[in-house]
């Protein structure tokens, strides 16, 4: 919200009214043009100010991104001229909105798996080396999981390659439910998953690994007619900073936790210690 024409201490107090405390519906504003009444000057009133007439300059952008720009008039009245400079600063502050979002858009896509639609490897490794250094700083402790789904291989070769991708997304969406939203989990490859779990200490962690392993192996996953799918994950798991200090490190013992897991007959858990 980006007022014009007040004095700075009390634009800065309208702005938490109108962001913070009762927010303004941007969509709901006519198009450029100048108010007289209505919400946005009841909210005002609301906030303290008696608002007279005032240019109202609403920007939309594609998505959730918004605002407006709000200029008072101030006993000089409006001309026609400016509603022509608001209408264009308008058009160009939305171009630069859209701008922002599709370069959003495109960052995240390049951070997220097209199956699962989880992170992928890229963006585990961007936010694990973050919250390294965040638990560095902080003394706190993260663990790390590293999983696997058991004898992946027949799913696809009995029931296709169709069923092998949606038994992968639906994998992701039983890991997303047993996780925490600062968790992030992540598709590494295949059929191996990642799940960071900041702010947990090696037992915690493997308590949740063995919820997840739990989970996974109680869900149904649909088939093509035939009854539902049922798999089992290995899990492998390892924490900063008893197992490593840096991501390879860490990935590199969960992923050996992992493979302990299935030579012991998988689905089950073993933490990078038991190496």
């Amino acid at each position: 919200m980006v007022l014009r024409g007040w004095p700075e201490p009390e634009a800065e107090s309208l702005r938490v009214a109108l962001v913070a405390e009762k927010p303004i519906d941007v969509e709901a504003l006519p198009p450029v043009g100048v108010l007289e009444g209505g919400p946005l000057h009841e909210a005002l009133r609301v906030a303290g100010v008696q608002p007279g007439r005032m240019l109202a300059v609403p920007i939309h952008g594609r998505a959730a991104e918004g605002g407006a720009l709000l200029i008072p008039e101030c006993g000089r009245g409006f001309r026609d001229k400016d509603l022509e400079i608001a209408r264009l600063v308008a058009a160009h502050a939305q171009a630069a909105i859209q701008n922002a979002e599709r370069y959003h858009q495109a960052k995240e896509r390049a951070f997220v798996d097209d199956v699962t639609g989880a992170y992928n490897a890229r963006y585990l490794f961007t936010a694990l080396d973050h919250e390294i250094r965040r638990a560095e700083r902080y003394g706190t402790q993260l663990s790390l999981l590293f999983l696997d789904i058991d004898r992946f291989k027949l799913v696809n070769d009995h029931h296709g390659h169709l069923v092998g991708s949606r038994t992968l997304r639906r994998l992701s969406e039983v890991l997303a439910q047993c996780i925490r939203q600062v968790d992030t989990l992540a598709r590494y490859g295949g059929d191996e998953f990642t799940i960071l779990l900041v702010d947990t200490s090696l037992d915690s962690g493997i308590q949740i690994a063995e919820r997840i392993r739990a989970a996974v192996a109680a869900a149904h996953f649909e088939t093509r007619g035939s009854a539902p799918l049922q798999v089992t994950v290995s899990i492998g798991v390892s924490a900063f900073p008893m197992h490593g200090r840096g991501a390879e490190a860490l990935i590199d013992m969960a992923d050996k936790a992992m493979y302990r897991s299935k030579s012991l007959g998988r689905d089950r858990v073993c933490s990078a210690t038991d190496l």
